[in-house]
């Protein structure tokens, strides 16, 4: 079986997409081989660091860069070296696995005239430009959430009869079976958050609830960039809590937990679930064992539950600091919480995935 992961996206560059894309292709040469087309990046980005692997770890994946920057022509180039790959692989068994609206047209287009090639789609958001008739002529679509799949299948008329499956990410770290999970031992109390600062990941919420809270409880933000961070402060420092905030810089997977041990609590802000149905970033909360406080969007309560994190009305900062504060002067719930996130991820493990989506595409 042949993959050819085909995806709009800079190679290395540290986006959401990038990273998502990436990682899931590179766990999809486990079970077949992956060819993957994106667009140059930035070589100031080193690819283990962001992705957790060198291109020689993974045998079976074969990065396919463009070699020219400009997005334009980046994109004939890509088009031109798929071509000739299904060309080449024309006796195998070819699949094309897409997670936007553009390489799903192209793909379409090339099966229409001919291609024999299987077509999967993962969409991640209801604001890609879909339209009734690509769903029709895929051959098997990947849900992130049951959300995502009620609200498209509504929307674009998709038919049940396409093979369809809802995979909630995974965890790619090995679970432990003994996990040390800690109490806030009074003093400062740190929220933590990790990933982009759009302003749709509703990151703002976290520094606006700041001025609801005792002094001695602060924000820690990791990853982001130079103009996401300067925005949060501008706005910390119109409230007076610029003092309370820390940032760090994008770190290497492998780092998080070391980077992350003076955080008592996550955050999970998500303003805008139609931008991004399930954040990644909610599976590397439960697995670091810390309690969790989450927007409560459909999606994110397909995974955690009233046992196994706290909850509050998107965007609402005030509901995120009463949800704050019960957490500050309840340390044992803190645990409980982390010790039932922790063992829900049993649900989401790389085995089990591995398993469901090799099944999937020797169904397709």
């Amino acid at each position: 079986m042949v993959i050819l992961s085909y995806h709009n996206v800079r190679v290395p560059f540290p986006s959401a997409h990038s990273l998502y894309t990436v990682q899931t292709s590179i766990d999809l040469s486990r079970i077949g081989e992956v060819f993957f087309y994106a667009n140059k990046g930035d070589d100031a980005f080193d690819f283990r660091s962001l992705y957790g692997a060198d291109l020689s770890d993974c045998p079976s994946f074969h990065l396919k860069t463009a070699r020219v920057g400009h997005k334009g022509f980046a994109g004939v180039e890509k088009r031109i070296t798929a071509l000739k790959d299904i060309c080449m692989f024309k006796r195998n068994k070819l699949i094309a696995y897409v997670t936007q609206a553009r390489p799903l047209r192209f793909f379409l287009f090339l099966k229409k005239i001919g291609a024999e090639i299987k077509i999967i789609v993962e969409p991640h958001s209801e604001t890609e430009a879909w339209d009734h008739g690509m769903f029709g002529g895929v051959d098997g679509i990947i849900f992130t959430s049951r959300t995502l799949q009620r609200k498209l299948t509504q929307r674009y008329s998709i038919s049940a009869n396409i093979p369809q499956r809802v995979f909630h990410h995974r965890v790619r770290t090995p679970l432990s079976d003994e996990m040390s999970f800690r109490t806030a031992t009074g003093g400062n109390y740190f929220v933590g958050y990790i990933g982009g600062f759009e302003a749709w990941k509703g990151v703002d919420t976290i520094v606006e609830t700041l001025r609801y809270l005792p002094e001695n409880v602060g924000a820690h933000f990791i990853g982001g960039d130079a103009d996401g961070q300067k925005r949060l402060m501008s706005r910390a420092k119109e409230l007076g809590v610029g003092k309370r905030i820390r940032f760090t810089g994008r770190v290497p997977q492998e780092d998080l937990k070391k980077e992350t041990d003076g955080v008592d609590a996550f955050i999970l802000p998500l303003l805008q679930s139609e931008q991004g149905s399930l954040p990644m970033k909610l599976f590397d909360y439960m697995y670091l064992g810390k309690p969790i406080v989450a927007a409560g969007q459909e999606s994110i309560k397909e995974v955690l539950t009233n046992s196994s994190a706290l909850f509050f009305p998107p965007g609402s900062d005030k509901g995120l600091a009463e949800q704050i504060e019960i957490l500050v002067n309840n340390p044992s719930l803190g645990i409980d919480l982390s010790v039932n996130a922790y063992n829900a991820l049993k649900s989401y493990t790389m085995d089990k995935w591995l398993g469901d989506m090799d099944d999937l595409m020797r169904q397709i």
